[in-house]
């Protein structure tokens, strides 16, 4: 399924594949089933992340999860700053970073 259609939230599943983890294994594929949830729901979560990216200027299919859009310029979210709780997000999917 494309990252542009229509009905992206409705898919049975998600996969996700990690350039490079801790343990030092390279593209690691997860895969993850829609829960059905309103609010928990990977898959859901996972489409509303693609369609926030897609929708920041110059952004296509190989911008990765990571960015964010501070004012007019894309930055990117370190996984240091996740760890250690750095950037928070809120319920509305406001980003708000120390």
């Amino acid at each position: 399924m494309s990252h542009d259609d229509p009905a992206l939230e409705m898919s049975d599943c998600i996969a996700i594949t990690f350039e490079m983890q801790k343990k030092e294994e390279k593209n690691d594929t997860v895969h993850h089933k829609s829960s059905g949830d309103t609010i928990m729901c990977p898959v859901k979560a996972a489409a509303e992340l693609v369609r926030r990216i897609r929708g920041y200027p110059g952004t296509d299919g190989d911008t990765p999860v990571s960015a964010l859009l501070v004012g007019s310029r894309i930055t990117h979210v370190k996984s240091k700053q996740m760890v250690g709780y750095d950037v928070l997000v809120n319920l509305t999917g406001t980003m708000i970073m120390d």
